[in-house]
């Protein structure tokens, strides 16, 4: 879906790491050929159940890392705190500094998959998790080592990965689309090619990203240029900082025999990655908006990947219209009210609702997530009515904001030119309406 809710994180990790044994992930019951994992899917991302030295916690899975991290834990014996080394580590989106710690030694229990040695980053400043920008509890992320001795299957429909031995796979993929897949410190790229005359290239390289829920991110270089018509915008979630670009459509995008029209891009200003010498050895990132479309066999060990469409690729690629970018700050009470039914003894000896029923009513209260504004886009329609950072969406089209997930605020703020959305808001202690115009701003610029 779009990417006014998204988190994208591109890691680079300083390699000066003291080596340990191998880290892998095994079948639990060695006998079995595949292992299947439910997923939930937030704005098309994956999100898995992980436990880890025994303790249950939730992460993302992006194949656009080359580590796993945890950053959000309360319980300090989560972790192997032994041996910790602190490395330093340079993040998509600022040049800032960032440092997290090294710990080896940790078992990670993923359903029927076990990594017994596994290595992972912890960061102690909570200004780095994921779960204000989600919605839901995310405690870390992680990408190859879990997708590196598997060919796995993920099919978005069904919200699922499914984990096969490599060397026991017999299924024929003869009606599925193959594909090779580069690695560049333990991240996967592919090539597309698009004859938008904004490409100046017959192929692009662009790394594999299921941790972005937009469909193109693109880096303005040789092979091409930023399109016009565009707009600036936030257009997602960095490792600390909000990271400003562009949008715009390219006309047609080629992923072999499928051809897409309309696709979003976004192109991320230069000051984002400019310190990041890997960003220079690509073209951009193809994320989860174009692979939800498909269904994915991933196969590392081969290094390649084979993909069929599924019902969802005529779906058309919508983006934000309203100039909100939102977030999940803090926690309110709600009173939640049901009618109750009052019963009476019948002749029958079988209780009867009388004609009270409903005019009593069942209340209870319930710890929501505060839905607020985190930026506004200048000159959007947010802008112009006055909304501000910080501001708490109380209510979408008289339904209670809570309700809502990320999937339908999104369809809502990317409903159409001229479409209008009641919000009921609350800055500071002052409860207010205003109804927001959206905008298609692409169709606007075109004008």
């Amino acid at each position: 879906m779009n990417n006014h809710l998204k988190c994208l994180i591109f890691l680079f990790l300083t390699l000066n790491l003291y080596s340990q044994e191998e880290s892998s992930f095994e079948f639990i019951n060695s006998t079995k050929r595949s292992e299947k994992i439910n997923f939930l899917s937030i704005n098309n991302m994956i999100v898995i159940s992980v436990e880890i030295n025994g303790m249950s916690t939730n992460f993302l899975v992006d194949t656009g890392l080359n580590k796993t991290l945890l950053f959000s834990f309360d319980d300090p014996n989560l972790i192997n705190t032994e041996l910790l080394k602190r490395v330093r580590v340079r993040g998509f989106g600022g040049d800032e500094e960032l440092y997290a710690y090294q710990s080896i030694g940790n078992q990670i229990k993923i359903g029927g998959l076990i990594n017994k040695n596994a290595e992972i980053y912890l960061f102690f400043d909570n200004k780095y998790n994921l779960t204000n920008k989600l919605g839901v509890n995310i405690n870390g992320v992680i990408g190859y080592e879990l997708f590196k001795d598997f060919l796995v299957r993920i099919n978005y429909q069904r919200r699922q990965l499914k984990f096969y031995n490599p060397d026991r796979f017999n299924r024929r993929l003869s009606n599925f689309e193959r594909k090779d897949i580069e690695f560049y410190k333990n991240k996967p790229y592919i090539k597309i090619a698009s004859n938008d005359y904004s490409i100046h290239s017959d192929s692009l390289k662009l790394l594999i990203d299921t941790g972005s829920s937009d469909a193109l991110w693109l880096i303005d270089n040789e092979n091409l240029a930023i399109r016009e018509p565009n707009f600036k915008d936030v257009i997602g979630y960095g490792f600390v900082d909000l990271i400003i670009g562009k949008r715009s459509k390219l006309k047609k995008v080629n992923f072999g025999k499928y051809q897409f029209d309309e696709v979003n891009v976004a192109y991320p200003d230069s000051i984002s990655y400019s310190f990041l010498e890997e960003v220079k050895l690509r073209d951009g990132s193809f994320g989860s908006e174009i692979m939800r479309r498909f269904i994915w066999f991933m196969d590392y060990p081969n290094s390649q990947l084979f993909y069929k469409a599924s019902r969802n690729f005529d779906d058309p690629f919508i983006y934000d219209m309203s100039g909100l970018v939102l977030k999940y700050g803090g926690v309110e009470v709600v009173k939640k009210t049901s009618p109750m039914p009052i019963f009476t003894d019948s002749e029958d000896g079988y209780g009867t609702s009388n004609e009270n029923r409903g005019k009593q009513l069942n209340v209870s209260y319930e710890m929501v997530n505060q839905l607020k504004i985190a930026a506004v886009r200048p000159n959007s329609p947010a802008y112009a009515i006055g909304l501000l950072p910080d501001d708490v969406i109380l209510e979408i089209d008289g339904k209670p904001a809570y309700q809502k997930n990320l999937e339908q605020l999104t369809r809502i703020l990317s409903s159409g030119h001229d479409k209008k959305v009641k919000l009921k808001m609350k800055r500071f202690d002052e409860i207010f309406e205003v109804i927001l115009t959206l905008k298609d701003r692409l169709k606007e610029l075109e004008k």
